[in-house]
């Protein structure tokens, strides 16, 4: 809430589970002795229309001017009540449901709206938003690519570190957007140099070398290279083109992961 104001944003619409909100107060019903009765499990909406400084999250939304209002339905994006939101706004920033990730994009494509999305980095290899990554309607946000985010995972769930007796998951994640970025990553040191000997080809194409790391990459080697999807971290325009992605590589009978296929530009 603190950049409402820096940003000159007319008005921010939110939608949330009822957890946003447990410790509001708004919507709960105490006894004589402060215990919780009842707590409705619900969806909200909120409509800030002014910010002042110093405001509590509490104090904001009973302001007079701004309203916190409960949802007919259970806040499902793809719902009409959530659709007709996104038709009054400019921008749709959130982070959906990563399994639903490409069925949001794909919403928002249909409703031409702008959008910054955090969501899984393999989002990025989904068909549409590859497409959309190609035709330059979609772009990489400013946090590195394939950064990791920890989130909280039900107990007995795969987990990286607990915390207070919570369990965590690190997940690699990707801010998407539709707006055109002017980002320069850092580039690639090449260092390793080309040895038919120690590489490996697609299997089935000969034309196209395959590199496991980036490290990797040979810097004399200007034909098509199959790399992981991590390289977008590092992806210069002024050093590589990006022509397009295979999704199921295989090198010496073994399959791996999506691969990016990339060519060097010559200087």
């Amino acid at each position: 809430m603190r950049q409402f104001n820096r940003l000159g944003l007319k008005q921010l619409i939110a939608t949330c589970y009822d957890t946003a909100f447990s410790q509001l107060s708004l919507f709960e019903d105490y006894d004589d002795s402060g215990a919780l009765i009842s707590k409705p499990k619900a969806a909200y909406k909120v409509v800030i229309n002014e910010v002042k400084a110093g405001q509590t999250i509490q104090e904001l939304v009973k302001s007079r001017v701004n309203t916190l209002t409960l949802l007919n339905g259970n806040g499902d994006f793809a719902s009409a009540e959530c659709v007709a939101l996104m038709k009054q706004a400019d921008v749709v920033v959130t982070n959906p449901p990563f399994s639903l990730f490409r069925v949001l994009l794909h919403l928002l494509r249909a409703l031409e709206k702008d959008y910054v999305l955090l969501g899984p980095s393999q989002g990025i290899t989904y068909a549409e938003a590859f497409q959309m990554f190609q035709l330059g309607e979609l772009y990489l946000g400013f946090t590195p690519f394939s950064s990791s985010l920890k989130f909280e995972v039900p107990r007995g769930s795969p987990y990286d570190m607990v915390r207070e007796g919570k369990f965590y998951k690190a997940v690699p994640i990707a801010w998407v957007t539709s707006f055109k970025l002017d980002i320069r990553p850092p580039r690639l040191s090449l260092k390793a140099v080309f040895d038919p000997k120690l590489y490996l080809t697609l299997d089935g194409n000969e034309a196209i070398l395959n590199v496991d790391a980036l490290a990797e990459i040979p810097k004399d080697y200007f034909g098509k290279l199959a790399v992981p999807i991590t390289f977008l971290k590092f992806w210069n325009r002024e050093d590589f083109r990006i022509l397009g992605q295979i999704e199921k590589a295989c090198v010496g009978g073994q399959e791996k992961f999506t691969r990016l296929l990339i060519q060097r530009i010559k200087k």
